[in-house]
């Protein structure tokens, strides 16, 4: 930073930029609101563990170590469940992009023994019209 004649500070150009386009997220969505608005767009209900999963999500995307205090099994198993829960939820958004309605694979329904349960998408969808319309309101 300079400061010209009048004692007052200038910034270069290349700061200026950054503190501009800074000023011009204080009105955008945060980026939880623009994946669920994403995610609801397709008439997929987002639940409170998919909607925690979704909000714990830049722990891992941002390197933070999701594990480094865990000292029991339970930690792990809820490390793994959420996972699974982003896993189920990004698979159904883009099945549910591609058009597709029929089953998928629902790995966050983990069972204590046995393969994932199959559930179908078309069922878990809302009306796509009425989703469609309340997300251009």
């Amino acid at each position: 930073m300079n400061s010209d004649k009048s004692g007052k500070l200038k910034l270069d150009e290349t700061k200026a930029k950054v503190i501009d386009r800074r000023i011009g997220c204080f009105v955008e969505k945060t980026n939880q609101n623009k994946l669920t608005e994403a995610i609801e767009f397709d008439g997929i209900s987002v639940c409170d563990s998919e909607l925690s999963a979704v909000l714990k999500r830049n722990d891992c995307l941002h390197g933070h170590q999701t594990l480094g205090n865990a000292d029991s099994l339970n930690d792990i198993k809820a490390e793994i469940a959420r996972f699974d829960t982003l896993r189920t939820l990004i698979n159904k958004v883009v099945l549910a992009r591609l058009g597709y309605r029929g089953p998928y694979v629902g790995y966050s329904a983990r069972q204590d023994s046995g393969p994932f349960p199959v559930r179908n998408l078309a069922e878990e969808l809302r009306s796509e019209g009425a989703a469609k319309e309340q997300s251009q309101d």
